[in-house]
């Protein structure tokens, strides 16, 4: 049986009940340390809870609302501002064009093939030869009226008294139309020329005017 210490003689004795004010002080501290303990853990849980909303509602794309519209934000997907449709707007636009740009650039277009010029026209003896010209004959015009039967008498006349070919050409100037009575047809300027010389002399014509006829 073990034996108790003595005593304190100036200590008085400690009644049934009674608190010490050091133990009282002491208990005290002790519920205090408690509940600081017990509010930490509170709010330590409360703040990752939050967290991990928070982060659940960012990967989601809704916004986060408070905590009475929980129930809410699963059912009602949350209303974008017309900055924000704008944002995404351009941002799809800018990527849309940078896909192409490298689409472009991995798969540059084929190079169009040069036009060949058109060939050179030829010369080939196939090609119908240029007309050679009419040749020219030459008449003796005795006179020139203003009445087609007038120069249709004269011609008769002119023929019998030269017993040379005579025509009326109707001539316009002005117009107006004339005819001359021509004598002859010649293949040179010069044998006209000497005709008509030759007729004059022979008082079988007035005048002697050499013209170019066709024959």
């Amino acid at each position: 049986m073990s034996q108790q210490p003595p005593r304190d003689p100036s200590t008085p004795p400690k009644r049934p009940g009674y608190v010490s004010p050091k133990e009282r002080y002491d208990e005290e501290e002790k519920q205090s340390n408690n509940t600081s303990t017990f509010v930490a853990i509170g709010m330590i849980a409360a703040i990752v809870v939050i967290g991990g909303w928070l982060a659940f509602s960012m990967m989601s794309g809704g916004k986060p609302q408070g905590a009475g519209h929980t129930a809410n934000a699963e059912e009602t997907p949350a209303e974008e501002t017309p900055a924000a449709a704008d944002t995404a707007g351009q941002d799809s636009a800018a990527a849309a064009a940078a896909a192409a740009m490298a689409a472009e650039r991995a798969n540059p277009p084929a190079p169009k093939p040069a036009t060949p010029p058109p060939p050179k026209k030829t010369e080939t003896a196939a090609e119908t030869p240029a007309a050679p010209p009419e040749p020219k004959f030459y008449g003796i015009e005795v006179g020139t009226y203003l009445f087609e039967d007038r120069a249709g008498e004269i011609r008769d006349q002119m023929a019998s008294a030269t017993s040379l070919e005579a025509k009326v050409v109707p001539r316009t100037s002005g117009g107006e139309t004339s005819y001359a009575v021509v004598l002859g047809s010649f293949p040179s300027k010069g044998d006209a020329e000497s005709k008509g010389a030759e007729l004059l002399g022979a008082g079988s014509i007035k005048q002697s005017k050499v013209v170019a006829i066709k024959k």
